[in-house]
């Protein structure tokens, strides 16, 4: 049998990948199902902050927030914790700005571990809060929560995303990469990868489950990193858990930083890096 492996211009393997990963992970965890909702603080029709939570494996996060000024930092996160119920095992949130870490870390957060000059200069703090405590804290701002793309205020969001992040960033996202395994004209495997921020990041490695311990999933690994290497990079990073591929990457030079327990709930969730 002969394996070949491509760079996949077209990023058209994406979903397929995806889902080829998220099999695997239903068959360990069960099926959950995905959630995400943007909440919205106005004051007299105006939008005066948001944040962009998502559900997931018994924890949510907080990937993207805006606001004016601290006080509605605060209310965000609160009225973002009235959205779950007493199930959920915690609330994640990633930030390399010192602001923002010293703002989640005062709402209750704390660092459970953090990447190295991601971006240059800067650290990317892993922040959990496993408490998940609604505080009482009044307002009358109106509070405004949308689940689909018919939001109003989304592109007033993104804007405002952009402009924040230009402030402190000094690199985006430069490319999106990905390498598929092929058996004829079948897909077998494949990584999905980011190269930005100073790292290369690996976002999803799958491998059919008839084809394993064939060593496609190292040679994938070896296609990605050498490519970043080429345009480059220096450093990996990616984010495992205890059913997948931890001893893999652990034999391919990857070091924990951080540790998730019940992420999802009876495993852990690691955040590991390498150099390349």
């Amino acid at each position: 049998m002969k394996i070949d492996y491509i760079k996949n211009e077209g990023l058209e393997y994406r979903e397929l990948i995806g889902q080829g990963l998220g099999r695997h992970n239903d068959a360990a965890t069960g099926t959950f199902e995905y959630s995400q909702f943007n909440l919205y603080l106005l004051k007299d029709e105006k939008v005066v902050g948001a944040a962009h939570s998502y559900y997931y494996w018994n924890w949510a996060g907080i990937d993207h927030i805006w606001f004016e000024d601290e006080s509605i930092f605060h209310l965000l996160l609160n009225e973002t914790y009235k959205r779950y119920d007493t199930g959920i095992k915690g609330m994640y949130h990633m930030d390399h700005d010192p602001e923002m870490i010293r703002l989640f870390r005062e709402f209750g957060f704390r660092s459970v571990g953090a990447i190295p000059d991601c971006p240059k200069g800067f650290e990317s703090h892993e922040l959990i809060d496993d408490s998940m405590q609604v505080k009482e804290l009044e307002h009358n701002y109106q509070v405004a929560i949308y689940t689909t793309k018919e939001d109003p205020y989304k592109a007033f969001f993104d804007e405002k995303l952009n402009e924040s992040q230009l402030t402190i960033l000094d690199e985006k996202i430069e490319e999106a990469v990905q390498f598929v395994a092929l058996d004829g004209p079948v897909v077998v495997g494949g990584v999905i990868a980011a190269l930005g921020n100073n790292y290369l990041y690996i976002s999803i490695l799958w491998v059919d489950e008839k084809y394993r311990k064939m060593n496609i999933a190292t040679e994938l690994m070896a296609k990605v990193e050498n490519y970043a290497a080429g345009k480059g990079y220096g450093k990996s990073f990616l984010g495992t858990t205890s059913f997948q591929a931890k001893g893999l990457y652990e034999r391919l030079g990857y070091h924990v930083i951080s540790t998730i327990k019940d992420y999802p709930v009876n495993f852990e969730k690691y955040t590991m890096i390498k150099t390349i």
